[in-house]
């Protein structure tokens, strides 16, 4: 079994970490197997589980509130030597959290990494977590995902998970920090896997029924579709974990930008009672990756969206679908049945197989049936030219450039990787 690091930067990123490895491993014992443990933890010599995960944090907070929460539990806890937590903040600016931070972090936060690598069998990369909004998720991180690439080369897969930012702004700054750090992440890491805080707002609200939502909800989310793609399935089990699907998602080295669909969305008070069949599951789930539909409100149909004359579809590089559950011949046969991935508009790209599936036959998230899907697709452009109208609007304007200039980063930077992400979005936009 290949196994993965998982790292947290930042509060959202220590939290996203957290509640990810912790679904994980409830999952991997319940329904898997323990061999499915050890792609994210490792056992010590009194059968106790403890994770392969780097938490890094410039506050103590945070990180203090999740290794207090593991302690004396009988499931896993974390490896002590692999925490990095201390400094005062990077104030919300992507520049302190690269330059000051990430100067001052780097060499003991690479030990740590270092630390956990050594630990394995058969490594295979790295998961990464982290905002794009704030100063120490977007900056601290961007900074360690360099030093990752440099100290394990190519060797080391590195995706990153981030979280957009709510259109309505969560802090002034956000279209800096944000076109900063995804610019950074995407030179250094094999694939950004995306995930919008608007989605999963309005996600929660309709699992949960209620319209307090918290952090935590969203991460159980976030949690539950990783774990559906990262728990072992069939067509990957006797390969590198990463190497097979981020070759199969990623042909074109300039368009590594992810987007992650599930299905069912179901709420635990339905749940009991929720009866969903593979037709369903794939059509939906695949119309959904079709045309960027992440809550699953008033999919259309196929028929639309296949329309030569609708402008509904959005394309793709590629596609990778695990169904996991019982009577799994008829799910694969649905996929291979499914109008749209015969559809010649939605894959454009010279990509020869553009469909990879994966099956398990154990359930996944108490549901007999479920699908996950992981799209290079062009469901990133609206949002991605969203960000940088914002970035040009407040450069053109000169609004906080004494912030980041401060910290060493001047206005000519942060065009520079705005310029970068117009080339990634033309990319989206020519395929």
């Amino acid at each position: 079994m290949t196994q993965l690091i998982s790292v947290g930067v930042g509060q959202c990123g220590v939290q996203m970490a957290s509640s990810f490895i912790d679904y994980y491993m409830s999952e991997a014992q319940t329904h898997i197997s323990a061999d499915a443990c050890s792609r994210f933890f490792f056992e010590t010599k009194d059968r106790k589980y403890v994770s392969r995960c780097v938490l890094i944090d410039t506050e103590n907070k945070a990180v203090s509130e999740l290794v207090k929460e593991r302690t004396g539990s009988s499931n896993w806890k974390y490896d002590r030597q692999s925490i990095w937590a201390q400094g005062c903040g990077s104030g919300n600016n992507w520049a302190y959290g690269y330059e000051q931070n990430g100067f001052a972090a780097k060499n003991e936060v690479m030990d740590r990494m270092q630390h956990q690598a050594e630990k394995c069998d058969r490594f295979g990369g790295f998961v990464m977590f982290q905002s794009l909004a704030g100063g120490t998720g977007s900056g601290l991180g961007s900074r360690i995902t360099e030093c990752v690439r440099d100290s394990f080369g190519h060797h080391a897969h590195i995706i990153n998970n981030v979280v957009w930012p709510y259109k309505a702004g969560e802090v002034q700054v956000q279209s800096y920090n944000s076109v900063l750090s995804l610019s950074t992440l995407l030179k250094n890491s094999d694939a950004v896997v995306v995930t919008y805080n608007d989605v999963l707002h309005e996600i929660c609200g309709d699992v949960k029924g209620a319209e307090n939502v918290s952090f935590q909800d969203m991460n159980t989310i976030i949690a539950q579709n990783l774990t559906g793609m990262f728990l072992p399935s069939k067509s990957i089990c006797s390969v590198p974990l990463l190497s097979q699907p981020l070759s199969h998602l990623v042909p074109i080295q300039s368009r590594r930008l992810l987007s992650l669909f599930a299905l069912p969305i179901v709420s635990d008070v339905a749940r009991g009672f929720s009866i969903f069949n593979w037709d369903t599951l794939v059509g939906n789930g695949l119309a959904m990756a079709a045309t960027g539909n992440f809550a699953g409100k008033n999919v259309p149909t196929m028929r639309r969206i296949t329309d030569p004359r609708g402008s509904l579809m959005m394309k793709s590089d590629a596609v990778w679908i695990v169904l996991r559950g019982n009577e799994l011949a008829d799910g694969r046969a649905k996929v291979d049945q499914c109008e749209l991935l015969k559809c010649g508009r939605f894959f454009p790209s010279d990509n020869d197989d553009p469909v990879l599936v994966s099956t398990n036959t154990r359930q996944f998230n108490k549901q007999e049936k479920s699908i996950n899907i992981l799209a290079n697709s062009q469901c990133v452009m609206n949002p991605l030219e969203d960000l940088l109208d914002k970035c040009h609007n407040m450069l053109e304007s000169g609004a906080y450039l004494h912030q980041y200039l401060r910290a060493g980063v001047d206005a000519d930077w942060i065009n520079e990787d705005r310029l970068f992400l117009e080339q990634v979005l033309n990319e989206y936009k020519s395929m």
